[in-house]
């Protein structure tokens, strides 16, 4: 990843003429010599506020560009706007000797009020065939500019664990059933659900986990945040387990055997998740736990059996990290949906009882 290795652009370019702009770019380039390559896998919208926000992000969107040539709109929603300026560029990075890989890249400041006209701006410049990826990375951009560019999208993606509104935000973007969601934090809470399927695909923790009659969950250093939430809905909805309400004892579930389980919201010692421990109480009254916690690494204790203790590196969770993984590698949204859904749905229960927004 780096900056581009060249670009051409062009400043206040009149809206009808952003294509023909594009084209003229590459025909400078073409006649400088080289081979550059020219192939869009998708058009990708990122709304943000300002050049300080951009200036965050930038790193991670030049290493999708860089590896993923697409053709990027990024619309700056900016509220001391006057009028709508257009500049276009296309900036190329070299895959080997004399060839590159080229990004086109739009870029319109816009006041608030004007982004419906841009909606249309983006719609008749977009790449046709190619799919449409909304990047909604902006804490400062509310649901109302997200709204304009949602109906015309394929896929957003937002990082859940940024927003003040958090999980809820998921739900906002979920209703049509159209679009598919891609929550950053999803991806950063990866880690902890292959630890935790891994120890209970063992022999004897596989036979505990029939045994559990309480569940844990620690996080959100001033609030619960939207991780808690995440993983107890997929906990919920992989175990096929049924909510019959929410109480000072936490969630009050039905396991697929018809006991009961509950599951406890903690708050942690950090903003992110914390822990996760699993309980169970033998016949003779003997407490056995499993737990999952974090602090440079992710530690996993056990006494089912004893002394059980492993470690595993956690990756970087940084938001523009998890962006470019997701980019070069993807990552895996199986189960994604029903764990959102019942994760909202745990929300709104434990909102109703607790009053917290």
């Amino acid at each position: 990843m780096g900056e581009p290795h060249i670009l051409k652009s062009a400043t206040d370019v009149e809206l009808p003429d952003i294509g023909k702009m594009l084209q003229d770019r590459f025909s400078e380039l073409e006649s400088d010599g080289g081979f550059y390559r020219r192939i869009g896998k998708s058009n990708i919208i990122v709304v943000i506020s300002d050049e300080d926000e951009l200036e965050r992000h930038k790193g991670a969107i030049y290493s999708i560009a860089e590896n993923c040539p697409s053709r990027f709109f990024l619309v700056f929603a900016d509220q001391d706007a006057v009028d709508t300026k257009a500049t276009v560029s296309v900036l190329c990075f070299e895959q080997s000797d004399e060839a590159y890989s080229c990004s086109e890249f739009v870029q319109l400041h816009t006041p608030r009020e004007e982004l419906a006209r841009i909606k249309s701006v983006v719609l008749s410049n977009s790449s046709p065939g190619d799919r449409t990826i909304l990047c909604l990375l902006d804490r400062a951009i509310n649901s109302e500019s997200a709204e304009m560019f949602l109906e015309m999208s394929d896929e957003v993606i937002v990082d859940s664990a940024s927003f003040a509104s958090g999980i809820a935000l998921l739900s906002d973007l979920s209703l049509d059933g159209e679009t598919d969601v891609i929550d950053l934090n999803w991806l950063r809470l990866s880690p902890w659900r292959e630890q935790i399927r891994l120890v209970f695909d063992q022999g004897s923790f596989a036979e505990a986990l029939t045994k559990i009659d309480s569940i844990t969950i620690a996080g959100g250093k001033d609030t619960v945040g939207s991780s808690v939430f995440s993983l107890a809905g997929w906990l919920v909805s992989r175990m096929e387990m049924k909510v019959n309400s929410f109480g000072s004892r936490g969630f009050e579930c039905e396991t697929l055997t018809g006991s009961t389980l509950t599951i406890q919201i903690e708050p942690g010692s950090q903003a992110g998740l914390a822990s996760i421990r699993f309980e169970s109480q033998s016949e003779d009254g003997e407490t056995y736990y499993l737990e999952v916690s974090r602090d440079t690494v992710l530690h996993t204790t056990s006494n089912i059996e004893p002394d059980y203790h492993v470690s595993r590196t956690l990756e970087s969770e940084d938001e523009n990290d998890l962006l470019i993984r997701y980019f070069a590698v993807g990552d895996s949204i199986t189960n994604y949906q029903p764990a959102l859904e019942m994760g909202l749905e745990l929300r709104q229960l434990w909102s109703s009882f607790t009053g917290a927004e």
